[in-house]
């Protein structure tokens, strides 16, 4: 092997394996499948940068996380760094670069399977709710203009009752019940179902329990949260 060789060799990067570049192509069939994505063609998402950034910032970021050290091997070696070097200042870019590249060329393979992708796991369905569900609880999202009233409005009301503390440290336990007064007055236990109906609709294919839970424990630690910052 000439030294040419030798050197090239050491800064090529490790290709992804085959089973987490399915793995990333299944993911990002479904994540295509999520509102606000849904009326585009994968093929047309693959193209938009938006929608990449949040497959391997959100979506699929488990999935991408191989990917990672592709891109990073790979901005090194554009560099002229081993992977013995300290990092350097210009890699951010080419990293974004690569990434992007690497996850619109997945997109384009999730276009290009024949019928519908492998279905998702329970759990892996669950962290697509809860990634939806966080993604649209701002103010002005669809679950945070449901939310986050009632949050405020529960938050107020434990801190004024006198078992407050108590029902408080219950939250964190992840006992999730409010006291039926407090849950009538803010509407608490129906923006659980509001959310749900929203996450069931958004990313659809579980159950009803399921998109409950996730609103529920969702709900309980934003609830758990606002009343310690009130107590301050």
């Amino acid at each position: 092997m000439t030294p040419l060789v030798l050197i090239a060799a050491m800064l090529a990067p490790e290709p992804v394996p085959a089973e987490a570049e399915q793995a990333l192509v299944t993911c990002l069939a479904h994540a295509a499948r999520i509102a606000p994505y849904r009326d585009r063609t994968l093929a047309e998402l693959a193209s938009e940068e938006p929608f990449l950034t949040a497959a391997h910032d959100l979506w699929c970021s488990d999935e991408a996380m191989p990917y990672w050290s592709v891109a990073h091997d790979e901005a090194r070696a554009e560099l002229g760094l081993s992977k013995s070097d300290p990092p350097s200042s210009k890699q951010r870019p080419l990293v974004i670069g690569g990434m992007q590249r690497m996850m619109a060329a997945a997109a384009r393979k999730a276009a290009a399977m024949p019928g519908d992708p492998p279905p998702l796991s329970d759990e892996r369905r669950e962290r697509f709710v809860y990634a939806w569900s966080l993604d649209n609880m701002r103010e002005d999202g669809p679950v945070g203009e449901v939310a986050v009233p009632a949050i405020r409005c529960a938050a107020e009301k434990l801190r004024a009752d006198p078992d407050g503390p108590g029902r408080i440290a219950d939250l964190a336990r992840g006992n999730r019940k409010l006291p039926p007064p407090i849950d009538a007055a803010c509407g608490y236990d129906r923006a659980i179902g509001a959310v749900a109906a929203l996450a069931s609709e958004s990313v659809p294919g579980g159950s009803p329990d399921a998109y409950r839970a996730v609103a529920a424990d969702m709900l309980g630690t934003s609830l758990f949260y606002a009343a310690i910052a009130q107590g301050k």
